[in-house]
């Protein structure tokens, strides 16, 4: 049984979750919002000559590599090294209902022994963002009611106005390493820790 201070200290772990995946989302925003800027820049700076000047090709280069930049940090982009995936859904589309399917979806890929057990709870929205929390255990016929749980946050970013695929974040209880569908090979053990080092907290306070 969880008693209330661990309670609380699974409430900060969730916070601090959702704080870490805000400021990645919040930063290629801020990368994004340069762009727009330097491209509105370069196009009020059109003076009618037919050659690039070397400050033209300057702000040329600037939104290339904010664009590469925002790619890599915020839009969905395809797996890598063989890693499962899954067709995330456009955001023009997206909804409550099946942010949670498609993140149930995701997790049936991940490689484990057949004893994990998950429930998928919404949590809330924030603006763009959807907040889920997937909670894993391992119950069995002797503690069908597991002495802790291991926790995932997703967050979900619905790009506004667009028709692009959603942007998907999840973190680790515990941990503070954002990952990305398609670029984090999942590994049992990371809920394993997270849950002995529960029980190690549980059975020092001598519950």
């Amino acid at each position: 049984m969880e008693t209330v201070a661990s309670t609380d200290g699974y409430r900060s772990y969730q916070a601090e979750a959702h704080d870490i995946i805000s400021t990645v989302i919040e930063n290629a925003i801020g990368r994004y919002e340069k762009v727009l800027e330097v491209e509105r820049a370069a196009q009020n700076g059109k003076d009618g000559d037919t050659e690039e000047s070397e400050s033209r090709k300057g702000e040329k280069k600037a939104i290339d590599d904010a664009q590469s930049n925002l790619e890599t940090s915020l839009q969905q982009v395809e797996s890598v090294d063989g890693i499962p995936n899954i067709v995330w859904p456009c955001s023009q589309e997206f909804s409550k209902a099946n942010g949670l399917e498609a993140i149930e979806k995701f997790i049936e890929t991940w490689e484990r022994d057949q004893s994990w057990k998950y429930c998928i709870d919404f949590l809330r929205q924030d603006c763009e963002k959807y907040h889920y929390r997937v909670m894993w255990s391992v119950p069995s016929r002797r503690k069908p009611i597991p002495r802790a749980t291991g926790n995932v946050y997703f967050t979900i970013y619905v790009h506004p106005n667009s028709e692009q695929p959603v942007s998907v974040y999840y973190v680790f209880e515990t941990q503070k390493l954002v990952h990305r569908p398609g670029h984090s090979r999942f590994t049992q053990k990371w809920l394993k820790d997270i849950i002995e080092s529960k029980i190690l907290t549980i059975e020092g306070i001598g519950v």
